[in-house]
């Protein structure tokens, strides 16, 4: 579980829940419930469509003066990105990717008279990536069957991608992830093939073809 405070001061005076009485807002914070293995945002593929508002792992918190949290109606606040797809949309043909470019803030603005904000960062990339370079292709294949070779011969230490900041290791991990099988082995690095193939032959048009591609991938019961 990850809780990301956000950095907005509110001024609203609302009526506790477990007091009774009219206490002050302290601050706002954005937070994000997406598994156990992060140590701090959340993971997301770039052709999630998916609007930030419905997704249940992620809530707008109101901190009053007594300690108590409450959660806002998603009507109480707007997003600088109302989606993953949006956010990454912005930057996706960017030149010269890096590492930080995979880093979004989400900012949350609290539609209150003070227009406090609170804000979290989120980590979001093309599905498939395995090393971090923005792209899909037949070397993301080769690193994800090198990765399960060695995992398989009994090396676990072996990671799929080497970083100092071992956030990006377990983001490379979640991308390559394709089918919803908790393993990276043969059957990413050919449904990494498989995408590469269509890609490059001109059947990835438009967002909602990735989208469907690797959704097509998941079992029935979660795709």
């Amino acid at each position: 579980t990850t809780v990301t405070t956000g950095s907005g001061e509110g001024s609203d005076t609302t009526t506790s829940t477990t007091t009774g009485t009219d206490v002050a807002v302290v601050t706002y914070k954005v937070v994000i419930n997406q598994g156990t293995s992060q140590s701090e945002g959340s993971f997301y593929y770039s052709h999630d469509n998916e609007s930030f508002f419905d997704k249940n792992e992620f809530s707008v918190v109101a901190v009053y003066e007594t300690g108590e949290e409450k959660a806002l109606d998603a009507d109480a606040y707007t997003l600088n990105y109302n989606s993953p797809y949006e956010a990454f949309a912005a930057k996706a043909n960017k030149a010269d990717w890096t590492l930080d470019d995979f880093k979004f803030e989400i900012v949350a603005t609290i539609n209150d008279e003070a227009v406090s904000t609170a804000s979290a960062f989120v980590y979001i990339g093309k599905e498939g990536d395995a090393d971090l370079n923005n792209a899909v292709n037949s070397s993301d294949a080769s690193n994800i069957l090198a990765y399960y070779a060695a995992h398989s011969s009994g090396k676990p230490e072996t990671p799929l991608y080497s970083a100092d900041d071992k956030l990006y290791e377990e983001f490379a991990l979640f991308l390559t992830e394709t089918n919803a099988d908790d393993a990276i082995n043969s059957s990413d690095a050919s449904n990494v093939l498989d995408f590469y193939a269509k890609s490059s032959s001109g059947k990835m048009t438009s967002n909602d073809d990735v989208k469907s591609f690797w959704d097509a991938k998941l079992p029935e019961s979660i795709g």
